[in-house]
């Protein structure tokens, strides 16, 4: 598993995590990729594969399974790359689609196949710079905002834009939940949940003391929002005004850029043998990583953050875990370990390799295709060998008829040769 982050001095920063997620894990730095000629809008990851989005009109791409550098796409629009988000069928390893947003208002949809990606459409829709962008989880449909303070959603199937409706406030993220059945809504201040099949109706909404710049779905009802004033908000979106909130002042000292689930609630109890029951004030919540614009990456174990109740004001009142001053220089409680990149954070995602019980799948698919193969061949071989020994008996049985002088035409027999003789007066 692998946390990227990308800057504003155009870098790529990538760090090794590996699965004893605990008290004495370091963060340490592996890679320093040298990603765009600008800053770094936005990253994007599915199964090894990493992409990263630029001012500089690029999207580049990396395979972290074979460590290589895959190359750039240039963008077919004008501007700059700000929201990138691949589909990763299910079963799969690697991503069959990927789709990027551009600051002209159009959004291409690129294709990977023949062993490289090619790009198959542009969807124009947009009057302004695309904000973010969103595939559900079937691959058939997608959710995009923009600055131009509408929400659209496009047919992946036809290529075509079916619905779009105007937000009062700029929607800055869209991001369906793991199942599909809502997708959530951050425009400054405000956070909403919508029902996908009941045409976006409203299911819950909040409205937070500060703006919520980056999310990520714990599951269909718990958020994870990051804020602009580096405090993390924890919302079960079941309960009602805002009651279902729980808040944690001083996680970073700046603008949380960037947040990625690394392990669920379920799987970190396991891990450390405890059961679901047991798990601490994080409630599901496992171990996750964040950024902030004052270049700070951390890795957290949600069930050892001392969360607090909301008191249905969305955090604005009521005292704070840490203070501010000490956010950067010591780690609050929770944090597992934390790297000071000392650039500009924009954007974090984390690289996590396939399960292992698809991996183990995929493996065994490919043990009895092989098998199969070596099969086939073995009974071509066979066929091709018994052909030749049938040749060859015909080509011996010729040669003796040959040496006997009798010509061979079936069952027939040789004729006998008749003498005439004249007689002359």
């Amino acid at each position: 598993m692998h946390l990227f982050a990308g800057c504003y001095e155009r870098f790529l920063f990538g760090f090794s995590l590996n699965d004893e997620l605990t008290n004495n894990f370091e963060l340490k730095k592996k890679y320093t990729f040298a990603a765009h000629k600008n800053a770094v809008k936005c990253v994007a990851s599915a199964g090894s594969l990493l992409a990263s989005g630029g001012n500089d009109d690029l999207i580049h791409l990396y395979d972290l399974k074979s460590e290589s550098d895959l190359g750039v796409l240039m963008n077919p629009g004008d501007g700059a790359i700000p929201c990138l988000d691949f589909f990763l069928p299910a079963n799969r390893t690697y991503p069959t689609h990927l789709l990027s947003g551009s600051s002209d208002g159009g959004i291409s949809i690129w294709h990977s196949g023949g062993g490289g990606w090619d790009h198959q459409k542009l969807l124009k829709g947009h009057r302004a710079a695309v904000n973010s962008i969103s595939i559900h989880p079937t691959g058939k449909l997608a959710l995009s905002t923009s600055k131009d303070n509408h929400l659209r959603m496009w047919n992946l199937i036809k290529g075509r834009g079916t619905y779009t409706t105007r937000i009062d406030r700029e929607p800055e993220t869209v991001c369906f939940n793991p199942s599909g059945a809502a997708y959530t809504l951050l425009a400054g201040q405000h956070v909403s949940v919508h029902n996908v099949v009941n045409g976006g109706s409203l299911t819950a909404s909040i409205e937070l003391p500060k703006k919520a710049l980056s999310l990520a779905h714990v599951s269909d009802d718990l958020l994870l929002l990051g804020l602009e004033d580096g405090s993390l908000r924890l919302w079960d979106v079941r309960a009602q005004g805002g009651t279902g909130l729980r808040v944690f002042e001083g996680a970073h000292g700046n603008r949380i850029r960037g947040l990625s689930l690394l392990r669920s609630g379920a799987a970190a109890a396991a891990a450390a043998g405890l059961d679901k029951g047991e798990l601490g004030g994080g409630g599901v919540l496992g171990t996750f990583a964040s950024a902030s614009s004052d270049g700070v990456v951390r890795v957290w174990d949600g069930r050892m953050i001392q969360w607090r109740g909301s008191g249905g004001d969305g955090g604005a009142n009521g005292a704070s875990n840490i203070a501010p001053s000490t956010a950067t220089s010591t780690p609050p409680t929770g944090c597992l370990s934390s790297y000071n990149t000392r650039a500009r954070i924009t954007c974090l995602t984390v690289v996590a390799p396939p399960p292992a019980s698809l991996a183990k799948s995929k493996a065994a698919k490919k043990k009895a295709r092989q098998a199969a193969e070596v099969r086939a061949a073995a009974a071509l071989a066979a066929e091709a060998a018994k052909q030749q020994s049938k040749k060859a008996k015909r080509k011996s049985e010729e040669a003796k008829v040959e040496e006997a002088g009798v010509e061979k035409t079936g069952d027939a027999k040789p004729k006998k040769k008749v003498r005439v003789t004249f007689k002359t007066k």
